[in-house]
């Protein structure tokens, strides 16, 4: 086998790993807010929290996710979605809370 298969072998093996934690992260990293989300809807704890902040969270996040759309990249389309959906949470409990 020569060097240079060798090497399209590892960069294809590590290309699969990459894509699989990306995948993973853009589940994940949402769900992040959700110790927010449980202070704002079960404690009604919305003090120090800026619907400012995030609604500019909100607004890149759904740059992200049409950007997503766009590329038809999937990472990003969960990613972008997650992020929306929790961070309209959060700003939906402080206008309600």
């Amino acid at each position: 086998m020569s060097a240079s298969h060798i090497h399209k072998i590892r960069t294809k093996k590590t290309n699969k790993t990459l894509l699989s934690i990306v995948y993973f992260v853009s589940f994940v990293e949402p769900l992040t807010t959700i110790p927010q989300l449980h202070s704002i809807w079960i404690n009604k704890q919305t003090a120090g929290v800026s619907i400012l902040t995030w609604s500019g969270f909100l607004l890149a996040a759904l740059v992200w996710l049409i950007y997503g759309i766009n590329q038809k990249d999937k990472a990003l389309i969960i990613s972008g979605s997650l992020w929306a959906i929790t961070e309209s949470l959060i700003i939906l409990g402080l206008f309600i809370n």
